[in-house]
């Protein structure tokens, strides 16, 4: 899985992924949760990632690790 930041728009963030996690059906919006590597870092880090389409139907996805996390909105295939 590859994601371009708009802010950062001269490095790909790439996510392996290991493993499907889980699908929940949440308040009219959908989530899938992935277990995945980065890639684009010096050392890999495991990280989650969630794809999930909100009440209007619009793609998001969020990223997080033992660190962090991003969520970005409204993406585009």
């Amino acid at each position: 899985m590859a994601i371009q930041d708009p802010r950062i728009p001269k490095k790909i963030l790439i996510y392996k992924v290991e493993q499907f996690l889980d699908k929940i059906e949440r308040n009219g919006a959908v989530y899938n949760i992935y277990q995945t590597v980065s890639q684009h870092t010096l050392d890999p880090i495991q990280t989650k990632v969630v794809l999930y389409k909100n009440k209007k139907g619009e793609l998001n996805l969020m990223v997080s690790d033992d660190e962090s996390s991003q969520v970005f909105h409204r993406i585009k295939k």
